[in-house]
């Protein structure tokens, strides 16, 4: 059974005391030790998770301070047997941070994670699965095109389709395109806000050079992974950071060695 420290908590670390505060209501727990711990490997095992058999077996004072707190504060702990909902809080968390920091409105975050789980995300040209298992192996919800009405989201290969892009705004409210061709991603595309340079700037052709790496790959989808998540709700709306997004820009990673560069959306 895997845990992790809910999303909307955080630990803070105020003169040598240590607190677990929800970032929402304000609620606060106080931590005494008799003794120092390991601050930084304390924090990491609340953030990203451990194992319950791992708590159980441990002789280390921080994983019994954490089993101390999982039997007398369960209610701050996600359990669960699937590593995606683990994955999936962790991600939640990540943008919690963000948008705590830049004065996001708690009820628009409060909403986000009751629909995070719920809310449907369709590709297109993802002939290898791989952007869609990386997907789901971080809690979302991966659906097939025109499976729901209600799916406002879409990410597609742009190399892979043949009909004009903009006409996927009939059923959708925003597209998210790359392309592994190019190593490209972005700029989002959102109904009704968009001009035909718009459209034709994300068909600009680059000399390919040559098969991305798997390691290209990975760092792509992690990119479309942080891109989906401020899409979902339209959190990026209340954003006011970059954030380093390809929301309003295109990003292409350049081969072999990974760099990547942002073009600005004029």
């Amino acid at each position: 059974m895997y845990l992790v420290l809910e999303s909307e908590y955080r630990l803070i670390n105020d003169n040598n005391k240590i607190y677990i505060e929800h970032m929402f209501n304000k609620k606060i727990i106080e931590l005494s030790f008799k003794e120092k711990i390991n601050l930084e490997y304390f924090k990491k095992l609340l953030y990203f998770g451990t194992t319950i058999q791992l708590l159980s077996s441990s002789k280390k004072k921080e994983d019994k301070l954490i089993a101390y707190l999982l039997k007398n504060e369960t209610n701050i702990f996600l359990l669960s047997s699937h590593l995606k909902d683990i994955n999936r809080e962790i991600n939640c968390r990540s943008l919690f941070m963000i948008c705590d920091e830049v004065g996001t409105s708690h009820e628009k975050l409060v909403n986000f994670k009751s629909v995070i789980g719920k809310t449907g995300i369709e590709i297109i040209g993802d002939s290898s699965d791989g952007l869609s298992n990386h997907l789901r192996d971080n809690g979302f919800l991966v659906k097939k095109p025109n499976v729901n009405e209600n799916n406002k989201i879409i990410i597609v290969e742009i190399s892979s389709i043949s009909t004009p892009i903009e006409s996927f705004f009939n059923d959708y409210d925003c597209i998210l395109p790359y392309s592994v061709v190019e190593m490209s991603i972005g700029p989002c595309l959102f109904k009704n806000n968009q001009s035909q340079d718009d459209v034709s700037f994300v068909f600009e052709s680059y000399e390919s050079k040559g098969i991305p790496s798997q390691a290209n790959l990975i760092s792509m989808y992690s990119l479309i992974i942080n891109t989906v998540l401020y899409l979902i709700n339209n959190v990026h709306q209340e954003l006011y950071i970059d954030a380093g997004l390809p929301i309003n820009r295109k990003f292409k990673f350049s081969l072999p060695d990974m760099g990547l560069r942002a073009f600005l959306q004029t």
